[in-house]
């Protein structure tokens, strides 16, 4: 082994050695600093989990001291309703001004007044376009209308509903008025809209670092299927069947994948880290109790914090960390480029030369007296260069007629299985000429089988001439495949133009030879062109049928 060898084996493992301690340190300071900002971020989460909580409780309590204003508001209601002269068909924009000059709150906080039939839809109403909606679907309202038609009862909703058009939070209340009918009224809740904008002032968007945001989202039920909404997120341009039926649908227990759900499925805290953002997120059901267990099932908060700020300490580390090793690495870096330089790039230069069976170029070697490696290189050269030589000149041989040095049998089954093979995959269409002499024994027999060849020699070169060159493209596919038999390949070409080529290699043939001791020499052809479903057999058979019908037609013409 070189010292050289030897320089390169104490260098890589000097370099691995501080790579493997680079390593080492990075991992067990990255784990440590990941131990200790996922905790903080978990002490932030569990602080605003008890302010969010806390706030939710505050609503609670207002909607209970609502509620009793409820009940008395839709007893007038339904008092003011009996007064109209025509119940079956009641005024209720007039019912709705009436509570407004009563109830001076009201005045202020918009309400709608509504009539909802046993089928649970909405048949009329002071706001148009809640008209036709079917709530029968909704587990919680369809309970409560049940129960409002069963007595003669006011029933209030133990429930504040965001409502997903106008993102306002609403209460409703509930009485039957006949046997068909309950009239409902609902209330814009403006305390608890207050308490939900605080909560979203002063809670979501409070940050203790400036990277975390928090969503709430509404958990729903409708037809045994559970689906989602952000919180005070109103969705405009749509009605509420369209939204419902384009939100994802869920049944019960199952979230594929889905961490708002889960959370909500499961009862537990659903945590997720997506390393491409760079962002932590944290799932938490709120478990609410009472006044806002209805169609609004239970809240999910979302917090979301982005690492990026939180992992500058680490970044500050890791930089203190690979500027120590740098030095170190630069100095053996150094050492590796001489030794790249002067050994190891020449000898890949040399193996990848032969591996790819090429010759070594020596110019990129340093010539010098002293330097094996362009000694070695320059007679490896030269066995290369023979070799190469007397190979190509082999491989010539084994596709070219030794008489006629054009190509043989071998080349041309090569050359049609290619085009067949083209014409399979892109439907590119060829042609094949295949003709042989006329008479060809009689000249063998009468002129001896010098003068045969000398036919098969001048016949080769001129029609070879003639195919090489058509229209201004470089044909170059005409071969010897029996002792006078011919075959020209035309790629791309149909067959009409194969028949005019052949044509003309017909009268070729018999204007060159016309002169001749043997008299004149003429050509018999069959044409075919490729079709749907051909074989290397198939067509080849039809154009040898089609060049015995030349034959056995008077010979010296062509057929397709």
């Amino acid at each position: 082994m070189t010292f050289k060898a030897k320089l390169l084996i104490i260098q890589g493992g000097v370099l691995s050695t501080l790579l493997a301690m680079l390593l080492v340190a990075h991992l067990y300071i990255t784990l440590e600093y990941q131990t200790f900002l996922y905790a903080n971020i978990q002490n932030e989460i569990t602080h605003k989990q008890q302010s969010i909580q806390s706030t939710l409780s505050f609503a609670q309590d207002n909607i209970r001291i609502n509620n009793e204003l409820y009940r008395q508001i839709h007893q007038r209601a339904i008092e003011y309703y009996h007064e109209q002269e025509n119940i079956q068909e009641p005024d209720l924009e007039t019912l709705k001004n009436k509570l407004q000059n009563e109830f001076l709150n009201l005045r202020s906080n918009n309400f709608d007044v509504f009539l909802i039939n046993r089928n649970k839809v909405i048949f009329d109403g002071t706001l148009k376009k809640d008209i036709g909606y079917d709530l029968s679907g909704f587990d919680a309202t369809n309970k409560i209308i049940e129960e409002t038609f069963s007595d003669n009862e006011i029933h209030i909703s133990d429930m504040v509903s965001q409502d997903l058009l106008s993102a306002d939070y609403k209460a409703y209340s509930y009485a039957k008025i006949n046997d068909d009918w309950v009239l409902e009224l609902s209330f814009i809740d403006t305390s608890t809209s207050q308490v939900f904008d605080i909560l979203k002032s002063k809670v979501i968007n409070e940050n203790y670092e400036t990277d975390m945001k928090t969503a709430i989202y509404c958990i729903y039920s409708k037809d045994n299927r559970y689906f989602y909404f952000q919180n005070g997120q109103a969705i405009k341009d749509k009605d509420k069947q369209q939204i419902y039926d384009e939100a994802p649908k869920f049944l019960y227990g199952e979230h594929k994948n889905n961490n708002i759900m889960k959370a909500f499925f499961t009862n537990q805290s659903v945590t997720f880290e997506d390393k491409n953002l760079g962002v932590y997120k944290f799932y938490n059901n709120l478990f609410i109790e009472g006044d806002f267990k209805s169609d609004c099932h239970d809240l999910v908060v979302e917090y979301n914090v982005s690492l990026a700020n939180r992992n500058s300490l680490l970044k500050i580390i890791q930089t203190i960390l690979f500027t120590v090793t740098f030095i170190s690495l630069l100095m053996l870096l150094v050492v590796r480029l001489f030794v790249i330089k002067q050994l190891l790039k020449p000898l890949e230069l040399i193996k990848n030369s032969i591996l790819s069976r090429e010759l070594i170029p020596t110019n990129k070697l340093n010539n010098s007296s002293e330097n094996e490696l362009f000694e070695i290189s320059e007679a490896y050269n030269l066995v290369y260069q023979n070799l190469h030589n007397q190979l190509h000149e082999n491989a010539k041989l084994l596709y070219v007629d030794s008489l006629t040095k054009i190509g043989n049998r071998k080349a041309f089954d090569e050359r049609f299985e290619s085009l067949l093979a083209k014409f399979e995959d892109i439907e590119q269409t060829f042609s094949i000429i295949l003709f042989d002499i006329d008479n060809f024994k009689q000249v063998n027999d009468s002129y001896g089988h010098s003068v045969g060849d000398n036919v098969l020699i001048f016949l080769s070169e001129q029609v070879n001439n003639l195919v090489r060159h058509q229209d201004g493209r470089l044909v170059d596919n005409f071969y010897r495949v029996g002792g006078e038999e011919f075959v020209i390949l035309l790629a791309d070409t149909e067959l009409e133009e194969a028949v005019r080529v052949a044509n003309r290699v017909r009268c070729t043939v018999a204007e060159y030879f016309q002169d001749w001791e043997t008299g004149v020499i003429t050509v018999s052809m069959g044409v075919a062109e490729v079709t749907e479903g051909d074989t290397y057999e198939s067509m080849y058979k039809r154009a040898d049928s089609l060049l015995y019908t030349a034959k056995h037609n008077g010979k010296n013409q062509v057929c397709s």
